[in-house]
């Protein structure tokens, strides 16, 4: 991973942090870390950049990582964003309603003041995380990639925010990934054979595929959230009715005996 921050110093480093709570967490490793021995500076905006994936031969691909964190809550915060542009546009990956991910949708802080993405991982490491423990403790992050997987160039990065007063211990970050496998020829040739008509479409996607076998279909939005399930379709066809939601990109996906495909649509 490659860090860039805006503002007056250096934030993410390389080693073993000596901070009181971050250093218990991390037990010694080296990690990656804001400012690792001291709190984070105020008034700056950090990001740490993974390596580029290229997530269209990989099955079920997801991103794990390890974390613990000591953020000023509801003030400053971290979000991990992906650009399939190779950096030209960002998008915050899921949200606080996503399971093992964000654990804030705040948008301002208790009295009325700071201005938060709403999707965001923000709290003192002192409390308590919903994976046990405290935040500072070093916990296993992950999200499901179904809604990237046709991407041949996706770029990750953790955006760190501290706005103008108050800091805290910072960040760490170990073992960050992506898990899964590599596609076979055979699921090159069943993604060539799953159709999707008419694509665009204002409401109704049509769907055929030539393999025999029993189908789950699922459909995600470009936030990666799950928002139809179908299991079980004996037929090699279905239809898909998206009329009750709103306008943009979708990602269709197919399964059958361990095989899937998936497909981007449009809703107009």
């Amino acid at each position: 991973m490659q860090e860039v921050t805006l503002g007056d110093s250096n934030i993410w480093e390389i080693g073993a942090p000596t901070d009181a709570l971050l250093n218990t967490a991390s037990s010694g490793n080296f990690v990656y870390g804001t400012k690792l021995g001291e709190n984070y500076p105020d008034k700056t905006t950090s990001y740490l950049y993974s390596n580029c994936y290229n997530l269209s031969i990989i099955e079920n691909p997801k991103v794990k990582f390890q974390m613990g964190f000591d953020i000023e809550n509801e003030w400053d915060y971290l979000t991990f964003e992906y650009s399939k542009d190779l950096g030209k546009t960002w998008t915050i990956l899921g949200d606080a309603t996503s399971p093992n991910w964000y654990n804030s949708s705040a948008t301002t802080d208790s009295s009325g003041g700071s201005n938060l993405p709403g999707k965001q991982w923000t709290g003192l490491g002192e409390s308590n995380n919903s994976g046990g423990g405290t935040n500072a403790n070093l916990h296993e992050y992950s999200y499901d990639l179904a809604a990237l997987t046709s991407e041949s160039s996706v770029i990750f990065r953790f955006k760190f925010f501290a706005d103008d007063a108050e800091n805290e211990e910072g960040v760490i970050i170990d073992d960050f990934g992506i898990e899964g496998k590599v596609l076979s020829i055979e699921r090159k040739e069943f993604e060539k054979n799953f159709l999707v008509y008419p694509n665009p479409s204002n409401s109704i996607f049509n769907l055929s595929w030539s393999i025999d076998g029993k189908a789950d279909v699922k459909v995600y939005n470009y936030l990666g959230k799950l928002i139809v399930s179908r299991n079980k379709v004996a037929l090699n066809s279905a239809n898909v009715d998206l009329s009750n939601q709103s306008k943009g990109l979708y990602f269709i996906k197919i399964s059958i005996d361990g095989k899937q495909a998936i497909k981007k649509v449009i809703l107009k």
